[in-house]
């Protein structure tokens, strides 16, 4: 019997948009505090969130025209052409791993706290990636199933582009996951490093800088990773920031 789900690589800007509907519709139900750092809606009205929507659109659309490491891929129910799920594989070079600060913007955000605030949480969440994985990898982002068709095997659909490609080019893998994702990522052979939590700490905080801490500092996440070729997690195993000289 053929899958259910069939999954097909966005390579159009109609079809891109159609990733980000998906997305934003699974990132807010639930609400998952992270996603406003990277695409925020920057008002009250059903017309903001709109303006947020299409800023995201464009935004990735054009990250996805220069980019020649990126794939964004959707699971397509083949019986109704439904589209149910989608993510964004990264395949990422040998580069030198990243020390020192972080530098970048959520130029997203006007400028101000709201910005920074962003920025900063941005940066923690690469920075484990940037700073440890020496080798070749490939990491997944933005990973969205809408919520009724959750449970289906869709997230295992999306999964299995950048499980054959990292079992093609013995890549190693690298994910930012949360909680709910943490399993299905343990399925595929991937292994939490380590749990991080956000520090938004700042001397002498502004009151809009304490309310953004209550209101804008995400849930924890794990930091995983899986072994180039399908190798078992084990004691022994060399770690990816040992993996090369």
């Amino acid at each position: 019997m053929s899958p259910q789900f069939i999954l097909k690589e966005a390579k159009t800007r109609a079809e891109l948009d159609g990733c980000v509907e998906i997305m934003w519709a699974a990132h807010h139900n639930p609400n998952r505090i992270m996603f406003q750092s990277f695409f925020p809606i920057l008002g009250p009205t059903k017309e903001d969130e709109q303006k947020a929507i299409d800023e995201a659109k464009e935004r990735l659309w054009k990250l996805h025209c220069v980019s020649t490491q990126g794939h964004w891929f959707y699971a397509e129910d083949r019986f109704t052409g439904e589209i149910l799920g989608s993510t964004h594989w990264q395949v990422q070079l040998p580069l030198r791993s990243h020390s020192g600060p972080l530098q970048l913007e959520a130029e997203w955000w006007p400028p101000g706290e709201k910005r920074e605030f962003a920025s900063r949480v941005i940066k923690q969440t690469l920075a484990p990636r940037l700073q440890l994985m020496k080798g070749p990898y490939l990491v997944a982002g933005f990973m969205s199933v809408l919520p009724k068709h959750r449970g289906k095997g869709i997230g295992k659909t999306l999964m299995s582009w950048g499980m054959q490609k990292a079992e093609e080019l013995d890549y190693q893998c690298w994910m930012e996951a949360t909680e709910t994702g943490r399993a299905l990522y343990e399925k595929f052979g991937y292994r939490v490093l380590f749990k991080l939590s956000f520090d938004g700490y700042k001397e002498n905080p502004s009151a809009e800088w304490k309310e953004l801490q209550r209101e804008m500092t995400p849930e924890p996440f794990y930091a995983m990773w899986k072994p180039a070729k399908g190798q078992k997690f084990e004691d022994d195993t060399v770690l990816p920031w040992k993996a090369m000289p």
